[in-house]
């Protein structure tokens, strides 16, 4: 069930993708919840990274995503056995057409890389935006 602490996390994420590098790509931005804390946020990056190359689904995928920069980022917090009881939070945002200035979500189901990066990380809970505005999903993990 999405909650109102999850919307706040994805209303303030919606603002960083916005204004995430236009040269990145796709407009995303995730963060890392703890305890209901805020551990570490971070967005797509036009910058190679030896842990995404990790969980790269193709040697050519070497940019930092979103969701593995908030997992590496979250590691200064806390250690590997803690993120069972973690929230990985993932919003992205696109333009409304092509000349439009309105930005709406976008669906940000993480990667195949990501999720192997999720899986070995144990995350337990990831939400994430759909393709409608205010509408978001929402995997548990066992």
């Amino acid at each position: 069930m999405i909650t109102n602490k999850d919307l706040r996390v994805l209303r303030t994420l919606q603002r960083l993708a916005i204004n995430a590098d236009p040269v990145a790509g796709a407009k995303v931005a995730s963060a890392i919840s703890y305890k209901n804390m805020i551990l570490a946020v971070s967005s797509n990056r036009r910058k190679s990274h030896p842990f995404q190359a990790r969980f790269g689904k193709n040697e050519q995928a070497i940019f930092l995503h979103a969701e593995t920069g908030a997992i590496k980022l979250a590691l200064n917090h806390i250690d590997k056995t803690q993120f069972p009881r973690t929230t990985l939070y993932v919003q992205r945002v696109k333009k409304l057409n092509s000349g439009s200035v309105v930005w709406q979500n976008g669906i940000a189901c993480p990667c195949q890389g990501c999720m192997m990066a999720i899986e070995e990380f144990d995350i337990g809970r990831i939400v994430y935006s759909t393709n409608n505005d205010n509408e978001y999903a929402e995997l548990v993990r066992a």
